[in-house]
């Protein structure tokens, strides 16, 4: 009986020596987003009415969560070749649970590219995501980054 207790004392003790470091991991909060992300994406149209286009950007996400634009540009490649795209704003969120929200307008005439889901990674400078063109919801994305 004895040993019992002593064993049921000792898982206790072991168990909860282990919730602190559970505890001291945050989850994401805004500030995380701040800084510059360099993202590498794949989009293809389920419909067949674009080519693919892989794009490989470099984002300058502010303080309160906006793409500043100035700051911020992509190198587009599909089957015509490579050129340049500019950002023109934008907007993207994390919630405690490191869940991503948001949208990119790119220039160009090539509109808003709105997020579906993405999770920002435990070390809170990787991401990774799905998105969709939104006149075109059939163009969809994924993307990872890396902030630098």
């Amino acid at each position: 009986m004895n040993i019992a207790r002593k064993l049921i004392c000792i898982g206790i003790t072991l168990m909860l020596s282990m919730l602190p470091p559970v505890l001291a991991y945050a989850g994401c909060s805004q500030s995380d987003l701040t800084g510059t992300w360099f993202t590498y994406s794949m989009s293809v149209d389920s419909i067949g009415s674009v080519a693919a286009r892989t794009y490989r950007c470099k984002v300058r996400v502010n303080s309160s969560g906006s793409i500043v634009g100035s700051k911020s540009s992509c190198i587009l490649r599909d089957f015509t070749g490579q050129f340049s795209v500019g950002i023109a704003g934008g907007r993207v969120t994390t919630n405690s649970k490191c869940r991503l929200r948001g949208s990119v307008w790119l220039s160009s005439g090539l509109g808003f590219v709105d997020m579906d889901h993405g999770t920002l990674a435990k070390d809170k400078r990787t991401f990774s995501l799905t998105a969709h063109d939104r006149d075109r919801p059939g163009y969809i994305t994924h993307l990872t980054a890396v902030k630098r």
